[in-house]
């Protein structure tokens, strides 16, 4: 029995570094890539409606169809594991400005390969790529911090509205991610 409760007390001891972290959210947003540019994009869709629309009634189109499911429902883990990590970095940033610009800088050089990898064309205004939610939220953090103590509905309405300007330009996760970054920021300013 004490050799169990040693091999219990060892285990207990292992934590999430934020490089670990990184690397399986990297590692499911691979996943989740493969699935949506080889898969879907690639074997089954093709990039052409009519052929999208036959092949996905073959035999054969069934089990990439699986595949297409399982690397998405894996790939979701990212999202929530790149959003913690994008509170700890606003919270720990010693330079607001510097992490905003590489932000920017970040969604603007992969709005392209996002659009080539989703609807193969350069530029496609019908959704725009997850850091554009970061970006807006990266904004609304920042005036949250300035009213943190002093007007906490204003906190919701700042979310609310963060979620809308999302959902308005279209980017990945607008609504969801802006409630889970808002989350997020809340419990960590509540631990601290």
């Amino acid at each position: 029995m004490a050799k169990i409760d040693y091999i219990y007390e060892k285990k207990s001891k292992i934590r999430f570094s934020r490089n670990l972290l990184q690397l399986v959210a990297m590692v499911t947003m691979l996943i989740d890539h493969i699935g949506v540019m080889l898969i879907m994009n690639g074997k089954l869709y093709g990039y052409q409606e009519k052929l999208y629309r036959y092949v996905i009634t073959l035999d054969e189109a069934k089990l990439y169809m699986i595949l297409y499911t399982i690397c998405r429902t894996i790939g979701r883990i990212s999202f929530p594991i790149f959003a913690f990590l994008f509170v700890e970095g606003f919270l720990r940033s010693q330079n607001l400005f510097k992490y905003f610009i590489r932000l920017l800088l970040l969604a603007i050089v992969s709005e392209i390969p996002f659009d080539l990898m989703v609807f193969n064309k350069w530029y496609d205004f019908s959704t725009q790529n997850v850091i554009w939610t970061y970006i807006v939220n990266f904004i609304i953090l920042i005036f949250i911090k300035k009213i943190y103590d002093m007007y906490p509905i204003f906190q919701l309405i700042l979310t609310i509205i963060g979620g809308g300007i999302c959902y308005i330009i279209k980017s990945d996760y607008a609504i969801e991610g802006t409630i889970l970054i808002f989350i997020y920021y809340s419990f960590k300013l509540d631990r601290n």
